[in-house]
Order: structure tokens, then sequence, then C-alpha cells
């Protein structure tokens, strides 16, 4: 049986450093996400390192990307993976695969 898992291509923002498309690569399965950046390093989560998941845009429609909100001190404090696909439709993955549900709230 092939485990549940989904992976994009894109780029990512640590920090104030940007890396563009297709430099980063983001996976997610029900266990664990993971951004690799290539350049700026990888980055693991675990469902409870995460905060919130929040749908971001620097530029519409070529800028968009999944900002990752979590608890783990030893990153900078701003993760974002940028997608060429609609953000909130990345998050819904996210979430159907089981990795994070959303706040009742959100």
């Amino acid at each position: 049986m092939e485990k549940k898992r989904l992976q994009l291509t894109g780029g990512a923002r640590i920090g104030w450093v940007d890396t563009t498309w297709p430099l980063a690569t983001l996976t997610v399965t029900p266990e664990l996400l993971t951004l690799d950046s290539h350049i700026m390093g990888v980055f693991h989560f675990f469902s409870a390192d995460i905060v919130s998941l929040e749908a971001c845009t620097f530029i519409p429609f070529i800028a968009r990307g999944v900002r990752i909100h979590h608890r783990n001190s030893k990153y900078n404090s701003k993760i974002v993976f940028w997608v060429f696909r609609n953000p909130i439709r990345v998050i819904d993955q996210i979430e159907e695969l089981g990795f994070w549900k959303r706040d009742e709230d959100s």
C-alpha cells in the first residue's frame, strides 16, 4: 500500500532570504511536513510544531504561498513556501492528509 503524501515544487522564504522556483520542495505525510529549500536548509515539522498554516500573497497570481507558523525555536520564525497554485487549496490538501487540522475559529 502506498503511503499518502503530498509533494510540491516551489520557492521559499526563510527570514528575509528568498529562494525561487524550483529551489524548494514541500513534502507532507500524515506524520511530517518537510520544507527543503535546497539553499537555506531542510526544515522538519511534526504536527505539534505547527501553530497555524496561513495563505499569503506577496505579488497576486505570482508570489502566493503558505506561511508556516511554528513553535520550533531553532528555526527562523518567518518560513514561507511559495507555490504557483492556490495556497488555500494546498492547506486543504495538507489537512486532508491528516497532518494538521485547522482550529474551528480559523
